[in-house]
């Protein structure tokens, strides 16, 4: 299951790894997961939400036998293990499973992955090798959704084959730029506009992917679609901003010709602070802006602002939480947005806020990773008697990050930063 490269190697991380491979053995032995798998309904079928479902839950079951067996927490490696682990496509089987599942069945024998028989070990597809099967006859019933249904992504239209691929390429080029500084990952064109120019119906390698060939130079083996793709992350902020405005607004143009904007941004955290510098591209696409305000508000910025002051001088006013700041008397700002805010998984945490800006009819715009979080959050705002903007939501974000990651425990499917828009909002019902 765990594969250790070179003799030095396995003997450096024996020691520690000794105690945590027999408790591989018992998990494989005795874990739940190895008899659930037994008792899926036959009903689920690759791509099917209650397949994923189950999936996720073998995977967390696993999760809680192991740190039972080990006495411990588990690190973020050994998580991680679990929640990568392949698995088929059609069945949700692990190769642990596979080998609980053969020793149950009397004189059975490993007969490799052909035709239905018992198999022990799961095959990659050949095109992406990141999707696996048991079994032929498992390859073949997984073969209509993992090439034939496409999902909208801000890379386009991708089936789960395709988006893996994509995904693989993003992952090199993280690899191989692991240790190097985290401000080569952010990146904004120098460039000005000369005038407001709207950008629906355009994409991402329509808008950046000429100023990054110019500006970037490609090492070997690496293409300039991965460097867009990182690039993405952090201007789906300034992008996403702009195209909210743009839809909020409508035909009414006069928000690109003001001399100042003023953006709260709420539930901040990391990824805004990261990408502090991309927002000029907001300045950027408006040549007539001769003043942007951008107002952070998130209670994790006091502990992110205190870890990087030994490194970094940073003089920033913050307040946790927006209700907190904000009044019936205090001047509007052009445009409130929340990055993959969670509002639904953090109900009590949102709800007065999420108040505050339907009754002061604040132009508001809430971003998500995946289509469930979308539908949950849009459900929640509906409920909050905002009056949701066609176009903001639940939809895909076509300025969402390109890079597309995976989701530990799950078959099928991905997400992406700021990957879908909630709903968004300048009235109530």
């Amino acid at each position: 299951m765990l594969t250790d490269i070179g003799i030095d190697c396995q003997k450096r991380d024996w020691a520690k790894h000794k105690s945590f491979c027999k408790a591989l053995e018992q998990l494989e032995a005795k874990g739940p997961s190895s008899t659930t798998v037994l008792l899926g309904d036959e009903d689920m079928g690759p791509g099917e939400s209650s397949l994923n479902a189950f999936a996720y839950c073998c995977m967390l079951e696993d999760v809680d036998t192991l740190r039972s067996i080990l006495g411990r927490e588990l690190t973020i490696p050994e998580r991680n293990m679990l929640g990568w682990e392949p698995r088929c496509a059609t069945c949700a089987s692990t190769e642990r499973m596979l080998r609980a599942r053969q020793s149950q069945l009397p004189g059975a024998s490993n007969q490799g992955n052909t035709g239905s028989g018992a198999a022990s070990f799961l095959e990659p597809c050949p095109t992406c090798r990141t999707t696996f099967f048991c079994s032929r006859e498992h390859q073949k019933l997984a073969q209509q959704f993992h090439n034939g249904v496409k999902t909208s992504t801000a890379c386009g239209n991708l089936t789960q084959c395709q988006a893996n691929q994509l995904i693989r390429e993003d992952v090199r080029l993280s690899s191989a730029l692991k240790d190097a500084p985290r401000g080569l990952l952010v990146w904004a064109p120098e460039r000005t506009k000369t005038q407001w120019e709207s950008f629906k119906g355009s994409t991402w390698k329509q808008e950046f992917l000429a100023e990054v060939q110019k500006g970037i130079p490609l090492p070997r083996g690496m293409t300039i679609a991965s460097f867009l793709h990182t690039f993405s992350e952090g201007l789906s902020i300034p992008m996403t901003i702009l195209h909210a405005l743009d839809t909020l607004n409508g035909e009414n143009t006069d928000w690109t010709r003001k001399h100042k904007l003023v953006i709260h941004v709420l539930g901040a955290a990391r990824l805004e602070i990261q990408n502090g510098m991309v927002f000029e591209e907001v300045v950027h696409r408006l040549p007539q802006l001769k003043e942007m305000e951008v107002v952070m508000y998130g209670p994790e910025l006091q502990q992110l602002i205190a870890m990087d002051g030994d490194r970094v001088s940073m003089n920033m006013d913050t307040c946790p939480l927006y209700h907190s700041d904000v009044t019936h008397s205090s001047p509007k700002p052009d445009l409130a947005i929340a990055f993959d805010a969670g509002v639904a998984a953090h109900q009590d945490l949102w709800k007065p806020t999420i108040k505050l800006l339907v009754e002061q009819e604040i132009p508001s715009v809430f971003t998500s990773f995946n289509e469930e979080e979308a539908q949950h959050d849009s459900a929640f705002f509906v409920d909050a008697g905002a009056s949701l903007v066609d176009g903001l939501g639940p939809t895909p974000n076509p300025w969402g990050s390109m890079l597309l990651k995976t989701e530990p425990g799950r078959l099928h499917g991905f997400y992406s930063v700021n990957g879908w828009l909630s709903g968004g909002w300048k009235g109530r019902k």
